[in-house]
């Protein structure tokens, strides 16, 4: 699947806690998704962490086979403060835009890395070392 196809699959899909289909997903499921279905890679499970801000923190602060980079590049994942969660919400960065679940808009979005909306909330980038674009 092309990563604009993912994109437009993903549009407006509801959000849900532990979701991770293209009819209900959550931050994490979004990942998952395009990981598996863009870049053909599995990512960690994620069945020890509860469907929260806190259990994505501790699966963030858990992962392997990730590493830390000051600058995105397409299909890094974007961390991004959640309440007083450092890294409580992720999504995807490809050409510019960063692809996630919003819960409060309660739907997948896809919005401009520059947009004040999220870019203040933006805690790091992470690459995976599987990825073919690296």
């Amino acid at each position: 699947m092309t990563p604009q196809d993912c994109i437009s699959r993903l549009l407006g899909v509801r959000y849900e806690p532990a979701g991770n289909s293209f009819s209900a997903v959550d931050c994490f499921g979004v990942v998952e998704l395009w990981y598996r279905h863009v870049l053909g890679v599995g990512v960690e499970d994620r069945s020890n962490h509860p469907p929260t801000h806190e259990g994505l923190q501790r699966g963030v602060e858990s992962i392997s086979n990730w590493e830390a980079v000051d600058t995105p590049q397409d299909h890094c994942l974007v961390l991004m403060q959640a309440g007083r969660l450092r890294n409580g919400h992720i999504g995807i960065y490809y050409n510019g835009h960063v692809l996630h679940a919003d819960r409060k808009a309660g739907c997948c979005v896809c919005q401009k890395i520059t947009d004040p909306a999220i870019q203040g909330s933006i805690t790091g980038y992470l690459k995976h070392n599987e990825n073919p674009t690296h």
